[in-house]
């Protein structure tokens, strides 16, 4: 089955601002979004803060879906288009898990799985392969990024290609990553990474980066393979 986007769409979530998710999930457990294709047909234009699925204090599993398309058109360097898009913020502690899903087309982030601060999220990213629009001068993508002090969980055997961008140009010299994790504890196992312009980011994180395979390429400025800050 392919759920794909209309031209505007109506049902929303806020955080910050309001973003427009085509598949929605929120205030559930449990909820298993399973052999979907979910289309986003570059319809960003008209729908900013654009998600192909969405979760909103809510759990679950997402497996065995394609999400493509989750960008304007044409492909450009506005701060939305994310495939898979969670966030939590009511203090209840949940489980989600992303398994053997590909993600194609977006435009900032294939993966974004966020928790406030009072807010406990286990995380299992497994399997998934996911493709960047490879060595752009319009954006700096990212692949699966994980984002809160409460997130503890699994980034494993994922397939992230092409996450670059040529930041020769730019002002200001931002890099591309492949996998980003902001304050969580989780382990970064045995992914292979290639066509990237940074590898894995731990800022403020915590948590073992085992046997991953990368591929960096210098890519405008920099290139990096692990860095780890605070």
């Amino acid at each position: 089955t392919i759920i794909v986007a209309p031209d505007d769409l109506v049902e929303k979530f806020t955080t910050s601002v309001d973003n427009y998710p085509i598949v929605y999930v929120h205030d559930a457990e449990d909820v298993i979004i399973d052999g979907f294709v979910v289309d986003g047909a570059g319809k960003g234009n008209a729908n900013y803060r654009f998600i192909g699925v969405g979760y909103r204090n809510a759990g679950g599993i997402v497996y065995d879906v394609d999400i493509i398309n989750i960008q304007d058109t044409p492909f450009s360097g506005a701060q939305n288009g994310v495939g898979m898009y969670l966030y939590n913020d009511d203090s209840t502690a949940r489980d989600f898990q992303l398994w053997n899903c590909a993600l194609t087309g977006f435009q900032k982030n294939a993966v974004a799985l966020n928790a406030s601060a009072t807010t406990p999220l286990t995380v299992h990213v497994q399997g998934n392969e996911i493709t960047g629009a490879g060595a752009t001068t319009v954006t700096a993508q990212n692949g699966i990024q994980v984002f809160g002090d409460m997130i503890t969980g699994v980034i494993a055997e994922n397939t992230i290609n092409g996450i670059a961008y040529d930041n020769t140009s730019a002002t200001t010299k931002w890099v591309a990553t492949s996998i980003l994790n902001y304050y969580a504890n989780v382990e970064i196992t045995s992914n292979t990474i290639t066509g990237a312009h940074l590898g894995v980011y731990h800022y403020f994180g915590h948590g073992p980066v085992l046997d991953n395979d990368m591929t960096i390429e210098k890519i405008g400025v920099f290139a990096y393979g692990v860095i780890t800050a605070d």
